[in-house]
């Protein structure tokens, strides 16, 4: 059903964007004015955009990109722990709102060396976040911080996971939301947030597949991919040779014009599997 989904979903894009050519031709062949032809030319290039992003989500990520993702991120000991796990957080779950895309906390840490899971859900969510894997380093002055980050598809027919705990709880994340029930799973999967045990029992079912399927941590001596100087701000990301200082380097927005610049720059990403 994923399949035929996808196949669908692709076919109605591409007759969306014959339409809007012909009307574009149409448009064309009657413009008369000035005002009229100016028009048609803003519209070309609005359908030039269009095409654009279709030949990079249709071709470039593909079948294998449109799925959800499942995002590990990991403080490393040492340092300020929160310091980039707090920052990625926000980023991430601001980037699937700028890309009306859903993000949920799988696991919302209670203390400051617990990794935090996201999964994100959505059009090609997967394909756009999958190189973000690996080291990101953070520095706020004297103070700095590394994480380690996985991202897997969600894609696995529901699994039996077996638990070694099942807790109610009442408490907070230190992401912001509410931490009803905790689940631990033999394979190492963690759910814990705002959902009733019942849920997330369901919940592991569906992402046990995914979860050991997540690429291995990156090493320490592994190439970086993003560095993040907070004060004053100013970003380097390594494979793509970016590096800005603008005022918005931090913005959702900041970041999904990486994301793509990852993809446009064909660097391949990680492969899944322990």
């Amino acid at each position: 059903l994923g399949e035929l989904s996808h196949v669908t979903a692709t076919l109605a894009r591409v007759e969306h964007l014959r339409a809007i050519e012909q009307d574009l031709r149409d448009a064309h062949a009657a413009a008369v004015t000035r005002g009229e032809r100016e028009h048609v030319g803003r519209d070309l290039a609005r359908l030039e955009r269009l095409l654009g992003h279709a030949e990079r989500e249709l071709l470039r990520l593909g079948r294998a990109g449109d799925h959800d993702a499942l995002v590990w991120i990991r403080p490393v000991p040492g340092g300020e722990p929160r310091l980039v796990r707090d920052l990625l957080a926000r980023l991430y779950t601001g980037w699937a709102e700028l890309r009306d895309l859903e993000a949920r906390w799988v696991a919302d840490p209670l203390s400051d060396d617990e990794p935090a899971l996201l999964r994100v859900s959505g059009p090609f969510a997967y394909g756009l976040l999958a190189r973000e894997a690996g080291l990101h380093r953070a520095r706020d002055g004297e103070r700095h911080g590394t994480c380690l980050v996985r991202v897997g598809p969600v894609d696995d027919p529901p699994a039996t996971p077996r638990f070694t705990e099942l807790r109610a709880l009442k408490t907070a994340g230190q992401l912001g939301g509410k931490v009803r029930s905790r689940l631990a799973c033999e394979s190492g999967l963690v759910i814990q947030n705002g959902a009733t045990l019942a849920d997330n029992r369901e919940a592991a079912a569906e992402l046990e597949g995914a979860w050991l399927r997540l690429p291995e941590a990156p090493e320490l001596t592994d190439p970086v991919v993003r560095r993040y100087d907070l004060d004053p701000p100013r970003l380097r990301d390594t494979a793509t040779g970016v590096v800005t200082a603008r005022s918005d380097v931090f913005s959702p927005r900041a970041l999904h014009e990486l994301l793509l610049a990852r993809v446009d720059a064909a660097l391949p990403p990680p492969t899944t599997g322990r």
